[in-house]
């Protein structure tokens, strides 16, 4: 398996396995993050103050770079998988991009207005789950590549 082009290109298409395979690991990343940042910061003491800066300044340019690189992957990912369900890659702009957008309009507003757009940003992502982390994809190719899963079985003739 070519691991940049897994991780890196939106070419291609990937099944479910995979794309549940590269969550796991932008998780593992994640929290390996946040405990070496833990661990670098230790116990807060007032002493060590602009230790302490230097070290939060250094991890937020390194997590800011790995949120990066993680968000493009991810991207990278959930396009393939829309290629597998045999959907434009721009429906990640749907499923993911659209959400935050009327959520963070949601939060600016109060009422009922906020609770409907609050709403409807859920269901833009439970739709999003489902289509992209649950659904299999086209059986056979498709206009983005070959079937990941391989060819279907064909059974023997009978004689």
């Amino acid at each position: 398996m070519d691991w940049t082009a897994f991780f890196f290109r939106f070419n291609g298409r990937i099944n479910r396995a995979k794309y549940w395979f590269a969550a796991l690991i932008y998780t593992l990343v994640l929290i390996a993050l946040v405990v070496a940042f833990i661990m670098a910061l230790g116990d807060f003491d007032k002493d060590r103050i602009g230790e302490m800066v230097g070290t939060s300044l250094l991890f937020i340019a390194v997590g800011g770079l790995v949120f990066l690189v993680l968000l493009w992957s991810s991207f990278a990912t959930a396009i393939k998988r829309l290629h597998d369900r045999n959907k434009s890659g721009w429906w990640v702009l749907v499923f993911w991009v659209l959400p935050a957008i009327v959520g963070a309009v949601a939060d600016g507003l109060g009422g009922t207005a906020s609770l409907a757009l609050n709403a409807v940003s859920v269901v833009l992502s439970v739709w999003g789950f489902v289509e992209v982390g649950c659904l299999r994809g086209t059986q056979g190719p498709n206009e983005y590549g070959p079937d990941p899963l391989g060819a279907p079985a064909v059974a023997p003739a009978a004689s």
